[in-house]
């Protein structure tokens, strides 16, 4: 290609392009859904456009990364930003191992074509492992006061999986450097023990909990089993509902606070 054109084409600047015949023949990008590189492949960037996943609307864009590769460590952070001006995806690669940041509101993408796509570049930049924090979030109005509530510990009360889980990720002791520790089955066990507790072993006195009750008592024997009536897609009871049991007066919150230990202060890793 010649860099001449390259670097006064009309899509030199641009953030995000539509993937398209065109903008395929006219800019420098890689696409990691097909071919492998080595990380030095960036040594001399500093930025680059990648081939992203398809987003809700069934079309693929070209994401423009900055690149840094210093003393080995290369790091890749989009150049396109939120309303709150973080970068929506953040790569790290280091001795193999990459770490993974990204928000799920990324431009009409589903988090979970995100993470399938960061993971396919993790792997076509010969990493062995990927790992994460998971911090994941969802806004509901009126339910604290930032008005964000964990998603997590509530995905995994539901489908009896947390979100990364379903990508085939641990917990683990990052100091565990085998990385074979019990910490999916000590946090399973405690969802276990979660969900033998009976509704007479609560006492709340709320109307969202009189609600809850009234709606599953029938049906479950354990307040936990209802979480399987959870729906993702709306900020719902269960919300408030978790925020009622995890108080210190309730026989579940030591449990709880167990299980988001895990969930939330854990290295998540994954090999690749």
């Amino acid at each position: 290609m010649n860099n001449k054109l390259l670097n006064n084409n009309e899509y030199s600047n641009l953030d995000m392009i539509a993937y398209t015949k065109l903008t395929s023949n006219k800019i420098e990008h890689w696409n990691p859904f097909e071919d492998r590189k080595d990380i030095q492949f960036f040594e001399n960037k500093k930025t680059y456009y990648i081939l992203g996943p398809i987003n809700n609307y069934d079309i693929k864009y070209f994401w423009n990364f900055n690149v840094k590769l210093n003393n080995n460590e290369l790091i890749l952070s989009t150049i396109l930003h939120t309303n709150d001006l973080d970068s929506c995806i953040t790569i790290t690669i280091k001795d193999y191992v990459g770490k993974i940041n990204y928000l799920n509101n990324c431009y009409d993408h589903k988090g979970r074509d995100l993470v399938d796509w960061l993971i396919q570049i993790l792997s076509n930049l010969n990493c062995n492992k990927c790992i994460l924090i998971d911090n994941g979030e969802k806004k509901c109005i009126n339910r604290n006061y930032n008005n964000y509530v964990p998603l997590s510990l509530i995905h995994k009360l539901w489908k009896n999986k947390t979100y990364y889980e379903y990508f085939y990720f641990v917990p683990y002791n990052k100091n565990n450097n085998n990385f074979k520790n019990n910490k999916k089955d000590e946090l399973n066990n405690y969802i276990t023990q979660l969900k033998t507790l009976k509704w007479n072993d609560f006492n709340i006195q709320n109307k969202k909990w009189s609600l809850f009750m009234n709606k599953y008592k029938f049906l479950y024997e354990h307040p936990f089993e209802a979480f399987e009536q959870f729906n993702p897609n709306k900020c719902s009871l269960f919300y408030d509902i978790l925020t009622l049991l995890d108080d210190p007066s309730q026989p579940c919150f030591n449990l709880l606070q167990k299980a988001k230990n895990i969930i939330t202060k854990s290295v998540w890793m994954k090999l690749l």
